[in-house]
């Protein structure tokens, strides 16, 4: 006899765990991608010391390698994402060329890109590599430190080529946890995982090369080197050549207004880049999966990517406090939720995009209700569609907590249930 309940419905049955297996690559294309995360973690390396060194023979080597470099991983990249369309190696690219501009040099975007390249397409191999193999990936960072040491003659400052190293394997273990458990990490608890291991490699690197220009990591030697970059920011905007009816723009006090503004939401805006690097690295390792043949282990809730119910939160309120603080953002509740906001902001907006194009999707786009998005939701989507789509997905798990109160779980979500989310 079946075993459904009174009223006729069985529940929900659970999505089929499938842990990623380590039955390695096939063919060559082991050998090939540890070659190209050995130029990755050497681009990385080279690059930072190039960027600090007064020899221009190390700047024009780091650049020949630079090309050298980007040229093999843009080939890669294009070939493994196909299944992104198009879309994951044009807005890489797209990154690059910005990072090339800051400079009129490879060597940035080299730096940028390797980065990315080494995290994302090294956890691939870290995940599906058996344990007998894995002993063969240690000469990869021991090739790029050496490279980078034989170019820049620089031993200390070659640490710069193990950056990747530690948020690689991150990315690889929380990814074959998300696949392997059903308690395991969602999506964005795996951006997290890996943003804060990179951070903190990118944090040692920067303690390091203040330690060695400044001699110490004191808190007085870092406020003195605080402070002589506040003046020397406030200098370089009252120089600035702008004309008669602007020059009020460039006065003493709207350039100290705007250098401390920028202080104070410096720890917002560098974890926001993190996140935001480590979010396309493991696009990449998915696009990367799939490409190797692993893309069943990329199942539903690991692909979903939804806000926490605590993120929401946190965010409403940061918002909160920044409406109320209005322009008094020096505060210190301004400061504090303004860098919030900035961190929450990215990962909101994208989920409320997800949610809105799925609710599409579904429920179609006809009449009056056609009608209404275009009158109303374009015209607000071209003047702040960050916040507008993290309203979206704010709405949305409202939305969903609220109907689960007097609906049946399978009818939980109004917006109609996303692409690859099996709640």
């Amino acid at each position: 006899m079946n075993s459904q309940s009174n009223s006729g419905k069985s529940p929900n049955p659970q999505a089929p765990l499938r842990p990623i297996p380590r039955t390695g690559l096939r063919g060559s294309a082991g050998i090939i991608l540890h070659v190209l995360l050995f130029f990755a973690a050497a681009s990385v390396g080279i690059g930072i010391c190039a960027m600090r060194t007064t020899s221009q023979l190390e700047r024009n080597i780091a650049e020949g390698f630079a090309v050298a470099s980007l040229l093999l991983l843009f080939l890669h990249l294009w070939r493994s994402a196909r299944r992104a369309k198009g879309v994951l190696p044009i807005l890489i690219l797209t990154a690059g060329f910005l990072f090339y501009l800051t400079d009129y040099s490879f060597i940035p975007p080299a730096v940028l890109i390797g980065l990315i390249f080494a995290v994302g397409e090294g956890s691939v191999l870290l995940a599906v590599q058996p344990r007998r193999r894995l002993m063969w990936f240690l000469l990869v960072p021991i090739a790029a430190y050496g490279a980078t040491v034989l170019i820049s003659f620089d031993p200390l400052g070659a640490v710069a080529a193990l950056i990747p190293f530690p948020a690689m394997l991150v990315l690889a273990l929380a990814t074959r946890h998300s696949a392997g458990r059903e308690d395991g990490l969602t999506r964005v608890g795996v951006i997290c995982a890996t943003s804060l291991t990179l951070g903190l490699s990118l944090g040692a690197m920067l303690a390091l090369t203040l330690f060695r220009r400044l001699g110490s990591l004191s808190v007085e030697a870092l406020s003195g080197a605080m402070e002589s970059f506040r003046a020397a920011a406030i200098e370089a905007i009252t120089q600035m050549e702008v004309p008669g009816e602007l020059k009020e723009l460039v006065s003493l006090e709207n350039a100290t207004n705007m250098v401390n503004s920028f202080i104070n939401l410096l720890p917002g805006y560098a974890v926001m880049m993190v996140n935001l690097i480590a979010a396309v690295c493991q696009f990449i390792q998915h696009a990367g999966l799939v490409a190797f043949g692993f893309g069943e282990s990329i199942t539903d809730r690991v692909r979903v990517f939804r806000m926490s119910t605590v993120s929401c939160l946190v965010f409403l309120l940061a918002y909160v406090v920044l409406l109320i603080s209005g322009t008094e953002k020096s505060t210190l509740a301004g400061t504090v939720s303004q860098n919030i906001y900035t961190v929450l902001m990215p990962g909101m907006a994208f989920a409320g995009l997800l949610r809105l194009a799925a609710g599409i999707s579904r429920r179609g786009m006809r009449g009056m209700g056609c009608m209404f998005f275009l009158v109303l939701f374009i015209p607000l989507l071209f003047i702040m569609a960050p916040l507008v789509l993290a309203v979206v997905e704010l709405g949305g798990r409202f939305s969903t907590w609220l109907a689960g109160k007097f609906k049946p779980p399978e009818d939980d979500d109004p917006f109609g249930k996303p692409p690859f989310d099996n709640r």
